[in-house]
């Protein structure tokens, strides 16, 4: 079999473990779109016996500059961009007004810090559900 030092450093040796995670590793939940202006994620799920294939790109502009580094989804929905590692929301909107925050230095303020013109306004009631229902309904 060989001397003990023999075969430690052939367990022990980077290369061989380096080969040998590799090969046992499975690949990425989600995979990037080679092209570069694509910001894709690829999201695969089997259900009830279908292969069911998601993908999910965005192409993402601040001020007219595209936003680089790749955002994606998890298969919870929620967004993620690989510049804010542990940070997730439930929309890419948010996430994009998150990395405005994040990066003073590269998105100063212009305007009014709370302008938000492009919100729709809050509908009646607020956030709670119940009061919007009451109002579609003319009141109860």
């Amino acid at each position: 079999m060989g001397e003990p030092g023999e075969i430690l450093d052939a367990v022990g040796n980077p290369a061989t473990i380096g080969r040998s995670v590799l090969a046992r590793t499975p690949p990425p939940p989600h995979a990037h779109d080679s092209a570069p202006s694509a910001q894709a994620s690829l999201r695969r799920t089997v259900y009830r016996g279908h292969a069911i294939e998601i993908r999910t790109s965005y192409d993402v502009f601040v001020d007219g500059a595209r936003l680089e580094a790749h955002m994606g989804v998890s298969d919870g929905g929620n967004v993620h961009y690989h510049g804010l590692p542990n940070y997730s929301a439930a929309s890419a909107i948010d996430v994009v007004r998150q990395v405005v925050d994040s990066f003073p230095d590269d998105y100063p303020v212009t305007g009014h810090a709370d302008e938000q013109a492009d919100d729709p306004p809050d509908p009646p009631g607020g956030d709670d559900p119940s009061a919007t229902e009451e109002a579609a309904e003319g009141g109860r």
